[in-house]
């Protein structure tokens, strides 16, 4: 045989390992894809959380990334919001040796339940959906919503009741609040003298007429105020 025909023991090992390796790739043998989990943190994941309109969430949102149990690092986690949602700000988007990623929840404008999401394509368990719900701020201010400018008889009880409306600072019906009601001129009584709103923001009381014929005006205020969220009703005793 021609000595450049032969084989070296060196080239021979080269082709014997190729040739061993072409084989496991077609004996079924692969390696399968591991493909990781994303999901809520076991302990303080920020889920279900409820606070004042506009204002972040006291608990930041947690999600875990893992791979056979073993949490995954370097792994970009996308938080979002659905429209009327608020905003969200990623902490810690990229996780960490803890698979731990991160967000700073800012609450809607309105009140109700809202929804955020943190998404890992192609995990197992994405995108994982956190609720929050959005409650009214402080009481900011009153408007009349009903009941205004009647004309009853003398000595009779007005047709329908005076309503308040109580918003926050965004306008939400705050439920809750104490409304009390004054006659400061002409004659009458009322229904009631302590109101509190309902979870439409409406506080309510009933005048019924004195026996003075004239104007009558009411006075609803925040309970002892003397200053601050007021609205005055009028209503016209006839003889």
């Amino acid at each position: 045989m021609p000595f450049d025909r032969l084989i070296s023991p060196a080239r021979y090992a080269a082709s014997l390992i190729l040739l061993l390796l072409q084989a496991g790739c077609h004996s079924g043998n692969e390696v399968p894809e591991v493909i990781p989990d994303i999901e809520k943190t076991a302990v303080a994941s920020g889920d279900n959380q409820s606070w004042g309109t506009a204002h972040n969430l006291p608990l930041p949102l947690r999600v875990v990334v893992t791979e056979g149990g073993r949490p995954v690092e370097g792994v970009e986690v996308t938080w979002s919001v659905d429209s009327g949602n608020g905003y969200i700000a990623p902490l810690i988007p990229v996780t960490g040796q803890d698979g731990i990623s991160t967000a700073r929840w800012g609450m809607s404008l309105t009140v109700g339940t809202i929804h955020a999401k943190a998404t890992l394509e192609g995990a197992n368990g994405s995108p994982v959906i956190f609720t929050a719900t959005a409650i009214p701020n402080l009481p900011d201010h009153v408007r009349i919503a009903g009941g205004d400018g009647q004309t009853g008889t003398v000595n009779s009880q007005l047709s329908e009741p005076f309503v308040l409306y109580v918003g926050d600072q965004f306008d939400n019906p705050f439920p809750g609040q104490q409304i009390e009601w004054l006659i400061t001129s002409g004659s009458g009584t009322l229904s009631t003298s302590l109101s509190v709103s309902d979870v439409a923001g409406l506080a309510k009381t009933t005048l019924t007429l004195g026996s003075t014929p004239g104007d009558v005006s009411v006075l609803a205020r925040f309970p002892n105020a003397q200053t601050g969220p007021r609205a005055t009703f009028t209503a016209t005793a006839t003889p």
